[in-house]
């Protein structure tokens, strides 16, 4: 994209000012250090906003397809004559239902974004090595992911189905009193199986129940 001489001079003046990034947190499952958010912007918040550039992070909503949840997390760096330079960083989530989990990889991706778009790196720069490590462990698992069953499990499936029974009663504001609650706990459950992805019901399932849930 084209911008403006004096954005891209103030540009220019932030990343000669952005520091190294310090790696002052630990990884606690790999006891590993790594620079966290917040070492992240130390390095640059001060080098951009002082000339003239503001920078602002937002995040999309949670969205599901074909049973896996994701996050968009958008950096945008705003120069004080009104343009933006914007990147989005989109992450996988593993469960997109646990706020726990939902929180820490908008972190993750706020993280990396901000990075990215910055040119901030940390003091000892070992993602390469990670991202091979990561590569190498897909590439293990492959033949796992291809003997993934063609069904769902019986109890997937009976749960898919007495879950669209429920949708449609809540949808026509017939249900019990505990029918809400009935829904909202089979859907949690069957998002927990990895064979719902086999069944063409689920998806219709979930967006039905988030639309029901978002409504009231």
């Amino acid at each position: 994209m084209s911008i403006s001489k004096e954005f891209a001079v103030a540009l220019v003046a932030a990343q000669k000012a952005t520091k190294v990034a310090l790696k002052d947190a630990e990884n606690p499952h790999f006891k590993k250090a790594y620079a966290d958010l917040g070492s992240v912007f130390a390095a640059c918040k001060e080098a951009y906003n002082s000339n003239g550039i503001t920078i602002l992070q937002r995040c999309g909503s949670v969205t599901v397809e074909g049973g896996n949840g994701f996050v968009e997390v958008t950096t945008s760096l705003v120069h004080e004559g009104g343009e933006i330079l914007s990147d989005g960083f989109r992450i996988g989530l593993k469960d997109p239902y646990d706020p726990q989990k939902i929180g820490s990889a908008i972190t993750y991706a706020r993280r990396y974004g901000l990075s990215a778009i910055c040119g901030v790196v940390a003091d000892e720069d070992d993602d390469g090595n990670a991202a091979a490590r990561a590569g190498e462990a897909r590439r293990s698992a492959a033949p796992a992911a291809a003997a993934k069953p063609a069904q769902p499990s019986p109890e997937v499936a009976t749960g898919i189905a007495r879950g669209l029974v429920l949708l449609a009663a809540c949808a026509a504001g017939q249900e019990a009193a505990t029918d809400r609650d009935e829904l909202k706990g089979l859907v949690k459950t069957i998002a927990k199986d990895p064979t719902r992805v086999a069944s063409p019901d689920w998806q219709r399932l979930y967006d039905g129940a988030v639309a029901l849930f978002k409504a009231h």
